[in-house]
Order: structure tokens, then C-alpha cells, then sequence
């Protein structure tokens, strides 16, 4: 094929319907790069699942590159998708900060995306495997009591416990309009008594400057230090 990757356009609504009308098996044979994120994240789940594939959680071409990406985020997609440096960080952009939810160290491979969007797979044939991974949540304009539904699901379907670090990403525009609990408390509530090594605020997912992410790679989260580390390459995985 000379086609050498795939990025995606937007996100949105409707990625998941194309899933029924995809050749995996085809698609297996001839691996490329994929990148995009937010509704995108059911065909990361899918190609994951059916194909054993690395994708990327990165900037897309309408929403994000026609606009005028940023250079921080433009360094970071080129680092994700372009470099073969095995070991390395994942750093915030300058001023931004990480924090620790809950102290310990993990490995695994880094899995999830959008929260909405990761629910929507549970019961069907690409619910997304969480399983001795590192799973990473982000998600955009929903209100707290929505991510604490979301992650109550995830909770009581198991995907949390079976994970063996959690990675909070950006919460792009996720505050409540009246009385409502904050997304922090949500986090202590819900994530903190799972014992899960966690971190909060990287600055992957609706925001700008943003984090590419290889999906599908082996990380090391180490949460009392409060840093990610790429174990191998995205594109040589």
C-alpha cells in the first residue's frame, strides 16, 4: 500500500459504527501509524484488541492541525511518532504540573483514551482489556456527576482494580454549573481507595498544549516521583 499512516480528521461522534465495517484481518497484515483521540478512541480500543496494534493518542488534522497547532505539542507529536528513543519520558508542557493521587510504581501497557467513550465498549467485542495495564482516562464538557457515573461503571465492571496504575489526563471544561462535588473529590472517592499507583493532570487529551501518546506501548508509571516512562518505541512496537 502506499499509504504509510492514518490521521484522523476529528472526533466527535460515530467512529464506533465504523468498526462493523472494517477488514481486521486485512488491516492486521498491513500495520500503519494511527493517530487521533476523543471519539477516536474506539477504533484505538479496536485495532488494539483485533490487531495487536501500537496507535497513537495525538493531535488530528481538523481539529488540531488546520487551527495552528502549537509548538510544544507539534515537538511532542513529532518525539511520539517520529523518534526511536526507547526510554523516555512523558513530560508536561512548561508551568503545568503532575500530581500524585496515589504513591507506588506500576508497569504495563498504556491503554484507554476518552472516559465516555471507553464505557461505551463495555459489553461489546472491543470492550476495551485493562487487565496488568496502565490505563489512561481523559475526557471534555462533562459535568462531574457524569464522570462520576463513568468511573462508578468502570469501578463496579472491574477495570480499575484490574489495572495496575492509573494515569489521569486533562478534564477539559469539566465543572459543574451549580452544587456539585469537584472532580477531585470524584477521584478520592472513587480511585483512591482501589490502592492503584495514580497520577493526575497530564496534559493529554482536549487541551492545548497536549501530550502525543503512544497506545499499546509498555510504560512505567512511578507515581511518588510523578513521571511516565516509554519502555520502547511506538512506531517499532
Amino acid at each position: 500500500s502506499d499509504v504509510d499512516g492514518i490521521l484522523c480528521l476529528r472526533g466527535g461522534y460515530g467512529s464506533a459504527r465504523l468498526i462493523d465495517y472494517l477488514d481486521f484481518d486485512a488491516i492486521a497484515k498491513a500495520p500503519k501509524i494511527f493517530a487521533g483521540y476523543s471519539d477516536i478512541t474506539a477504533l484505538h480500543i479496536a485495532l488494539q484488541n483485533r490487531c495487536g496494534f501500537v496507535t497513537f493518542h495525538a493531535p488530528m488534522a481538523a481539529s488540531d492541525f488546520k487551527e495552528g497547532i502549537d509548538k510544544w505539542s507539534l515537538k511532542s507529536f513529532k518525539e511520539c511518532l517520529m523518534t526511536s528513543c526507547k526510554k523516555r519520558y512523558l513530560s508536561n508542557p512548561p508551568g503545568e504540573e503532575i500530581y500524585t493521587l496515589v504513591r507506588g510504581k506500576a508497569k504495563g501497557l498504556l491503554v484507554g483514551g476518552n472516559l465516555a467513550v471507553i464505557c461505551a465498549t463495555l459489553g461489546t467485542y472491543d470492550e476495551i482489556e485493562t487487565k496488568g495495564r496502565i490505563l489512561f482516562l481523559e475526557d471534555t464538557g462533562e459535568e462531574p456527576y457524569r464522570i462520576d457515573r463513568m468511573l462508578t461503571q468502570l469501578k463496579q465492571a472491574g477495570k480499575l482494580s484490574d489495572a495496575n496504575g492509573i494515569v489521569l489526563g486533562d478534564w477539559n471544561n469539566c465543572r459543574a454549573d451549580g452544587e456539585s462535588l469537584s472532580l477531585e473529590e470524584i477521584f478520592q472517592e472513587i480511585i483512591v481507595p482501589l490502592d492503584k499507583p495514580t497520577i493526575h493532570n497530564l496534559k493529554a487529551g482536549h487541551c492545548s498544549p497536549k501530550i502525543s501518546l503512544p497506545l499499546g506501548v509498555e510504560v512505567t508509571l512511578d507515581a511518588d516521583k510523578r513521571t511516565l516512562m516509554l519502555e520502547e518505541e511506538g512506531t517499532a512496537a
